[in-house]
């Protein structure tokens, strides 16, 4: 039995946005999930930064809610969410990557999420793992007091997940929601992290400004990850690696930043 839709309405609640980097097959499944929608009230612009493997070219778009934009070269992560966000004209904006699967109620959940929460400008997803679905992929961004930052629960089984909505540092970029207004007033993503732990520092920032993340346990998304580079590459490498420290310096307070050495270097080994 099909899941009954929402009706539509004439401005889209919110604008979907995926970025696309050879992301081959998978992107056509994440749109097809998409369209299926039990909340329709949404546009979707797909970003395409100069895909070689044909996925964009071999894309069928299922409605007129969907564009496909192609940005003539990799413009990185940030900076194609920020095009894809910037003639926006809803009050919500999601970031969906292109290996992910969204559950038919996925949308709805979070816009229900809004409600039940309506002083939050972040929310995340629950993100499970594709190859292994009893698994959790995901669970909210997690940043430690030692400038690390992770995936909440990875690796978690599904079943072991609250049963509820639980606040989070910041949501997973794979699958979010942000208040447009927060999202602009915050300067988007910052372009120079091209990819990778963006979302962290976005996160990071809007958490200075005051402002709280909520992770919507029934928002569900499949993951597949790793898909556009290995985490054994370089690319992956340099990029995780350089940008955990930027997020580091740009936003950690410098006394709290001091304290940190401090208890690290406490924790090192005595010579």
């Amino acid at each position: 039995m099909e899941p009954k839709r929402l009706k539509s309405s004439a401005e889209p609640w919110a604008r979907v946005i995926i970025v696309n980097h050879n992301s081959g097959p998978l992107l056509q499944a994440c749109i097809n999930a998409l369209s299926l929608q039990t909340i329709s009230q949404f546009d979707t612009v797909i970003i395409d930064n100069a895909s070689s493997d044909g996925s964009a070219e071999a894309l069928r778009l299922p409605d007129s809610r969907f564009r496909l934009h192609r940005a003539g070269a990799n413009l990185g992560f940030a900076a194609a969410n920020n095009l894809g966000a910037a003639d926006c004209g809803a009050d919500w904006i999601v970031t969906l990557n292109p290996d992910t699967v969204p559950g038919p109620t996925w949308l709805e959940e979070l816009r229900h999420a809004t409600l039940r929460h309506p002083g939050a400008k972040m929310f995340g997803s629950t993100q499970i793992d594709a190859r292994k679905p009893g698994l959790v992929d995901g669970f909210g961004d997690v940043y430690s007091v030692f400038g690390t930052a992770w995936r909440g629960a990875s690796g978690w089984p599904v079943a072991a997940l609250p049963p509820d909505d639980r606040e989070v540092f910041a949501p997973c970029a794979a699958a979010a929601l942000y208040a447009r207004e927060a999202f602009a007033s915050a300067g988007g993503f910052d372009e120079s992290f091209f990819w990778y732990v963006e979302d962290v520092d976005l996160g990071f920032r809007l958490r200075l400004r005051g402002e709280r993340c909520i992770e919507v346990r029934r928002a569900e998304v499949l993951h597949y990850g790793a898909v556009s580079a290995q985490p054994d590459s370089d690319f992956f490498v340099f990029h995780s690696q350089r940008n955990r420290l930027w997020v580091l310096l740009k936003n950690v307070p410098s006394p709290l930043a001091v304290d940190m050495a401090k208890s690290s270097r406490a924790r090192m080994p005595a010579e």
